[in-house]
């Protein structure tokens, strides 16, 4: 029969009669499982940079001055202990 060829993404192979098996390369599977840990670091860190320097968490708008309580932007409560001093 010679070498298992290893597929680049994904490969549907016969195993018996009328059945089949859908082999997965373990690199795709990584990454596939990568992107929604990823994502939610990313904003993380982004609401992070935004509440040290005093922006919105949810736009980013610039709550310098605003005593409202509220983002003049999109309309969010600021939390008291984001709020700028």
């Amino acid at each position: 029969m010679g070498q298992p060829r290893l597929p680049l993404v994904a490969e549907v192979l016969p195993v018996y009669d009328g059945q089949w098996a859908v082999v997965l390369s373990c690199w795709y599977v990584a990454l596939f499982l990568a992107v929604l840990p990823l994502w939610w670091i990313v904003r993380r860190r982004r609401a992070a940079k935004r509440a040290m320097i005093g922006g919105c968490l949810h736009c980013g708008y610039s709550l310098t001055g605003n005593t409202s309580g509220t983002c003049p932007e999109c309309g969010t409560a600021i939390p008291k202990a984001s709020r700028p001093a």
